[in-house]
């Protein structure tokens, strides 16, 4: 409970601002003839926008809408939906926008179908999915272990918020999606492989589980937000070949003491290590983490050789 003021605030702006540059275009919202669904017409298609009475229980999209076909899923359509125990998404569908299911706690799974081409940042973030299914002949996105991936293998999208324990994220995984794993409690750990060069935008913001991470060296860039109110973080350590660290990146990560950053570093981003109590920074002399230490009056030390 000691940092439900800081999730609710963060989802809230982490909303606006995917709303803001990411998922579905909105045009002008009409209700269809059952009065059920809100609906925009894009391209011929109509995606949903909302409804008009909260969906629950076991949910089929429909596959039409006043004689258009259903083709996008918009930009939170179902955020907050509590009651939700399932979905079922039609054929049709070839975008779902970013947390379209955001906060559907009831969803225990979801299956993603084979004409689905774009998927927003994470639309099931702060669910309880238990796993995500794709159709096996889906060209854009695969699932590995119930885990969502794009079909390259370079995109992590979406992992499941009911999984509990460590996660070792596979090799070959370039980039750590926005809001990726945001709100899972239940992840104890995770091993960050070589090939990840950047982590998302509030990536493993609210992994309230997780006790300690390393960032390898090929990672260049943390995003902003990306482990914000991370409570059980003990300890971080950031290697050297990262050049930038976002806003808020740690902020109210309470149990964080020690995080150790490699390497000289570019810049390290507003707030990004504030609220976090009893901290002591690990740093290279002359460093921007050395600056940002002494400006913002966070005890440091300088990294002994041979670290």
């Amino acid at each position: 409970m000691k940092s439900k003021w800081v999730m609710g605030a963060v989802c809230a702006c982490l909303a606006i601002a995917l709303t803001a540059v990411c998922g579905l275009a909105s045009a002008e919202e009409a209700t269809d003839a059952s009065g059920q669904w809100k609906y925009a017409l894009e391209d011929g298609g109509a995606v949903i926008t909302g409804y008009v009475v909260e969906p629950t229980d076991d949910l089929v999209i429909p596959g039409k809408l006043d004689g258009h076909a259903v083709t996008g899923i918009g930009i939170s359509a179902f955020e907050g939906c509590v009651g939700l125990t399932g979905v079922t998404i039609p054929n049709s569908v070839t975008d779902i926008g970013s947390g379209a299911f955001k906060g559907c706690i009831g969803l225990t799974g979801v299956a993603i179908p084979v004409n689905v081409t774009y998927i927003g940042q994470n639309p099931f973030m702060n669910c309880r999915l238990a796993y995500i299914d794709v159709a096996p002949n889906n060209s854009v996105y695969e699932q590995r272990d119930g885990v969502l991936f794009d079909a390259q293998r370079a995109f992590l999208v979406s992992y499941p918020g009911a999984r509990e324990g460590a996660y070792a994220i596979p090799e070959g995984i370039v980039f750590i999606g926005d809001g990726a794993f945001m709100g899972c409690a239940g992840l104890t750990g995770v091993t960050i492989p070589g090939s990840v060069t950047e982590i998302g935008f509030g990536a493993f913001l609210g992994c309230t589980g997780l006790t300690g991470v390393t960032i390898p060296s090929g990672v260049a860039h943390i995003g902003g937000w990306a482990f914000e109110g991370c409570d059980g973080l003990t300890s971080v350590t950031i290697l050297g070949s990262v050049t930038s660290i976002g806003d808020r990146a740690f902020w109210a990560c309470r149990g964080l003491t020690s995080a150790t950053i490699l390497g000289s570093m570019a810049s390290i981003g507003d707030g990004a290590f504030h609220a976090c109590d009893g901290l002591t920074l690990n740093v290279a002399k002359g460093s921007a983490a050395e600056q940002y230490a002494k400006e913002h009056h966070i005890p440091y030390n300088y990294i002994c050789r041979g670290f």
